[in-house]
């Protein structure tokens, strides 16, 4: 394993543990010294989540310094076997990863995101070969765009999965608020059976058995508006992915129909990876239609997103491993 693969592959779990550690800390109680407020939170909640900001930069720096000193080795872009690619992929999931923590300050995507990255690097070692050169077919800027653009988009694509698997979660955590909200709201329930409703309220053991249930609706009110919020965010993050995903996997398809015309003289070859490559177009094209033109929203593309997201892991790897192909590591 490269130095640099190797340290930023450490950077990249430390990383992954330092968001855990965020995610998980409970966020400091105020305290009556503004001082000694400021003290605690920098050496807690804050501190961690400086860290793991600063390992995923650190990481993706290590990690860039791989992949040129890869290209500098094979005199090409990283792009022509498993362990390249894989390495290519990894790298660019993490970068999208980084923009989405700018972009929105979210840091849960990453849980999973990152995790992919890891197990992209741990997956590529098994596969690592010496550095080779391209074969004269090769040699063509259109197939290095191909490629790159290509895994670009598996990177996107990947972000999508999560904003859409953290969505669903969020959107099954929402649905005990609403439950209680109805309970607390519905004038009838709680006159017809307030025995039963103070004592699931109690369950709860928040205290609030004692509250009235105006009261407790306008507490939860909050609670539900930043479950809403979160959702509203990882949405946003996984029809954004989505659309650039379909962006770079439209310019791959392109720039791959071009090559493949200069190198035999014909822009569709009848074989599995080039079908499933369609099949994977024309899945995220239905899905932005759905989303774009019917205005189709919430758990029902949330699904379809993570279903996609199967699909392109079957045509890189699936493919790739179990079918014979021009396409074939």
């Amino acid at each position: 394993m490269h130095l640099f693969v190797f340290g930023a592959l450490i950077l990249y779990i430390l990383s992954f543990f330092l968001v855990m550690l965020y995610r998980f800390t409970p966020s400091p109680l105020p305290s009556p010294s503004p001082e000694a407020g400021k003290a605690e939170r920098v050496t807690g909640k804050e501190l961690f989540e400086l860290l793991s900001k600063s390992a995923i930069v650190i990481g993706l720096i290590f990690h860039t310094i791989a992949l040129g000193i890869r290209t500098h080795e094979s005199g090409h872009a990283p792009m022509l076997a498993m362990y390249e690619t894989l390495l290519f992929f990894s790298w660019s999931t993490v970068l999208v990863s980084a923009i989405v923590i700018l972009r929105y300050n979210e840091r849960l995507t990453e849980l999973i995101t990152i995790p992919a990255a890891i197990l992209a690097m741990i997956f590529a070692q098994v596969n690592e070969i010496p550095p080779k050169p391209l074969t004269l077919i090769l040699k063509t800027w259109w197939f290095e765009t191909h490629v790159i653009t290509s895994f670009a988009a598996y990177a996107l694509f990947t972000l999508a999965f999560a904003g859409a698997v953290l969505y669903l979660i969020y959107d099954l955590r929402a649905m005990p608020l609403r439950a209680l909200r109805v309970i607390a709201r519905s004038g009838s329930g709680c006159e017809a059976k307030p025995e039963q409703t103070q004592r699931f309220l109690a369950s709860l053991g928040t205290g609030s058995a004692t509250l009235t249930p105006d009261e407790i609706a306008s507490g939860l009110k909050p609670i539900a508006m930043t479950v809403s919020d979160l959702k509203k965010d990882f949405q946003d993050i996984a029809n954004r992915s989505i659309l650039w995903g379909f962006f770079f996997f439209s310019a791959s398809m392109f720039a791959g129909a071009v090559w493949a015309y200069l190198a035999w003289g014909t822009y569709w070859l009848w074989e599995p990876k080039v079908i499933w490559s369609f099949i994977v177009w024309f899945y995220y094209a239905g899905a932005m239609h759905a989303y774009y033109v019917k205005e189709w929203r919430g758990k029902g593309l949330a699904i379809a997103t993570v279903i996609g997201f199967f699909v392109v892991l079957f045509t890189y790897l699936g493919v790739s491993l179990l079918m014979k192909s021009s396409h074939s590591f």
